[in-house]
């Protein structure tokens, strides 16, 4: 806590002319500013705390040269849900006025995430229950599977992908929820990912590179990603020859 009032104290946000600009610091006053040209894609989220105030810690993913690497992500804690949708506006006006298509995972996507989480660490619990006997190594192990499906359930229930002519919007998390928005034209590559189980159930991750990392959408229909794929790249190459 009392690093972060020194990191954030007195903390201004403004919208300029290019983009936006943060001023913080307690010992250090440091500027940061957000290019809208540079900007690669936004991130919002907020744990339970944080949703309680109605409150969200925003993100700038901005492409920037290597000596900039680490400067290239801007945090700003404490933004109300109209601070966002203003930043949100400034980044992709059409976000409101384009219809989207809104997909879920497969169920795979949870059940792998159950014997993951769930399974594999009951079956240690189990054994340590066994070799060394205590009450609250039983109770943990009685507890963790019913826990884990109640939790990873949520999860799988919370997590969307929203997809448009200009963009993608994934919203994702339990504890901390977090959206993200990324315009298509700041993508750099595209990459198809299929496991066994994957192709067992015609399946398909999808990873979107750009010049300030990767945002992914996981257990789509194969023949959904092929064409999201295709449509990604294709309107890449028409703005590379205007």
């Amino acid at each position: 806590m009392i690093l972060t009032a020194v990191r954030f104290y007195n903390l201004r946000f403004v919208r300029t002319g290019e983009g936006f600009r943060l001023e913080a610091g307690l010992f250090t006053r440091r500027e940061q500013a957000a290019y809208l040209p540079k900007i690669q894609f936004l991130r919002w989220s907020a744990n339970p705390l944080q949703r309680m105030w109605g409150m969200f810690n925003l993100r700038f993913y901005q492409a920037a040269g290597y000596e900039l690497g680490r400067k290239q992500t801007l945090q700003v804690p404490g933004c109300y849900l109209s601070q966002v949708d203003t930043v949100r506006q400034a980044y992709f006006p059409e976000s409101m006025a384009l219809p989207w298509t809104w997909l879920s995972p497969h169920r795979l996507y949870f059940r792998q995430r159950l014997v993951l989480l769930g399974i594999l660490p009951l079956i240690g619990l189990m054994v340590k229950t066994t070799l060394d006997f205590s009450w609250f190594w039983l109770v943990l192990s009685l507890l963790w599977f019913p826990a884990t499906i109640w939790w990873q359930w949520n999860l799988f229930r919370r997590k969307h992908y929203g997809i448009s002519t200009e963009g993608l919007w994934t919203k994702s998390g339990f504890f901390t929820q977090s959206q993200t928005l990324l315009l298509w034209r700041n993508v750099q590559a595209v990459v198809l990912h299929q496991s066994f189980m994957d192709a067992r159930y015609q399946l398909v991750d999808l990873t979107f590179y750009t010049a300030s990392g990767a945002v992914e959408i996981e257990n789509i229909p194969f023949s959904r990603g092929t064409e999201l794929r295709d449509y990604v790249l294709a309107k890449l190459e028409y703005i590379g020859n205007t």
